[in-house]
């Protein structure tokens, strides 16, 4: 039967294409970090900021894009994030020092902030209600797939061309986006009356560039020293502020009274929790294989790969079993399923033997694309002219997720002479109470009545 919806291929072509931009430089730039520390001299810290300084900038201002896709149309922002993170590119490849660098990945980060969300928005508004689930778990899929071969094409590019290379893949990346979504023509339509919270924004970046700069700083600032407590704690504050704010204003950055309705809540918890246990999993991984197990990088990525796949096979099923029956199955079953795998590697690996570690890690994987359903209900049950300011909402949710993640672990100790197979069983340990922790909590919000087994509802 012929697709009543035409365009919606060269919208998913449009959307993932930028999608995988993101997604490559999470990844492709780790494995430029040794050869461009080379060519610049830099120090450890400077390399540090390389990496450090695009994560600050998406979290920061993701929730602001959202509005701003609202506002302007996701497609006039998603044209608008594209073109900036190109131009982003360029100045990465064209880099003549370590701060130059940093200020273009920068700007990556802002670039990444506007597509996200945009890009999210305009897959719901096209996909229609029945193929919603689909369309979103094909997305997510081809995001995670690019950030798994990442590695593999940054290693080939450095190797054989220049680390510059690995930023300038962007600019035919981008090009190739911005034709499939001029061949798609979705909705231009935004919302004009809508306000952008200036003072909101200039709060909420300070407010998660701070928490962001104390997380990440933690393990080496000290974590009870001043300048660690300052930022976070200042952090902190600020975002209090922030929320208290935003429930007086009309047209909030965040709305906060969203987070009243059980089952958005839900969806956000969810998607912290994934978020947090994965990453801070996945850095203990890499130091495990590496460091305790004498892996080469490539082989460590190798060995990380059987994981990636589990987690593509569960996105695709929870998109399916989300169109049929709508989130309750996938999210219940995704949180048992990641609480198991994590217990099996918390309790089950006696010694330093990889494929003791791989039932584990399988389950986990599944565990976790089996999640991705809480994505897709929380930008379905809102109404179309907020789903950016949603999707920007779930970003930052999975941004602060991953930061605290990858914290948690860093206060292991978890380096190259200390790393052991203890520390490994302690991230796991920690992850695992995190799935538990949400499996209970709803419980206590009476869960039953959030998610009905006939698919998503919307609220108002």
């Amino acid at each position: 039967m012929p697709d009543p919806r035409p365009g919606i291929k060269w919208v998913l072509l449009a959307t993932i294409l930028p999608g995988a931009m993101i997604s490559l430089d999470m990844t492709i730039v780790s494995v430029a970090l040794v050869p461009i520390q080379g060519y610049f001299n830099a120090s450890a810290v400077a390399i540090h900021w390389i990496m450090t300084s695009y994560i600050l900038a998406f979290a920061a201002t993701v929730a602001l894009s959202g509005r701003i896709s609202d506002k302007t149309g996701p497609t006039r922002s998603l044209v608008a994030g594209v073109v900036l993170f190109m131009a982003a590119s360029v100045l990465c490849g064209l880099a003549n020092n370590e701060y130059f660098l940093i200020a273009g990945r920068s700007l990556q980060g802002l670039g990444s902030g506007l597509i996200q969300p945009s890009a999210m928005a305009i897959i719901i508004n096209r996909a229609g209600k029945d193929r919603v689930g689909r369309m979103m778990s094909i997305y997510i899929a081809s995001c995670i797939a690019f950030l798994t071969i990442g590695p593999l094409i940054g290693g080939g590019i450095t190797q054989y061309l220049s680390w510059r290379f690995v930023f300038w893949l962007n600019l035919p990346i981008g090009i190739l986006a911005i034709i499939f979504l001029a061949l798609a023509s979705p909705p231009k339509t935004g919302n004009p009356a809508i306000r952008l919270d200036i003072i909101g924004a200039v709060t909420l970046v300070v407010s998660m560039g701070a928490i962001t700069l104390g997380l990440q700083q933690g393990n080496s600032w000290g974590w009870s020293s001043f300048p660690t407590l300052a930022a976070c704690l200042g952090g902190l504050a600020l975002l209090a502020v922030f929320l208290l704010g935003e429930l007086r204003l009309k047209d909030p950055l965040i709305d906060i009274r969203i987070f009243r309705t059980q089952e958005f809540l839900v969806d956000i918890i969810s998607m912290f929790c994934v978020r947090c246990g994965i990453m801070g999993l996945t850095v203990s991984i890499a130091l495990y294989l590496q460091h305790t197990l004498g892996m080469k990088p490539f082989s460590a990525g190798i060995a990380i790969m059987p994981v990636v796949l589990a987690f593509l096979f569960g996105t695709l099923v929870s998109g399916v079993v989300f169109d049929k029956i709508g989130a309750r199955l996938p999210i219940f079953a995704g949180m048992l399923l990641m609480a198991a795998g994590f217990s099996a590697i918390a309790f089950l690996s006696f010694d330093n033997n990889y494929l003791r570690i791989l039932p584990g890690l399988l389950v986990v994987g599944a565990g976790a694309g089996l999640l991705s359903a809480a994505t897709t209900d929380a930008v379905s049950r809102v109404k179309q002219e907020i789903r950016g300011q949603i999707s920007g909402i779930i970003q930052t949710v999975r941004q602060a997720g991953g930061i605290c993640g990858i914290a948690a672990m860093g206060g292991l100790n978890m380096n190259q002479a200390g790393f052991k197979l203890a520390s490994f069983r302690s991230a796991a340990i920690i992850a695992m109470g995190l799935s538990l922790a949400f499996f209970f909590i709803p419980l206590y919000i009476r869960i039953k009545k959030c998610f009905k087994s006939d698919g998503p509802n919307k609220f108002h």
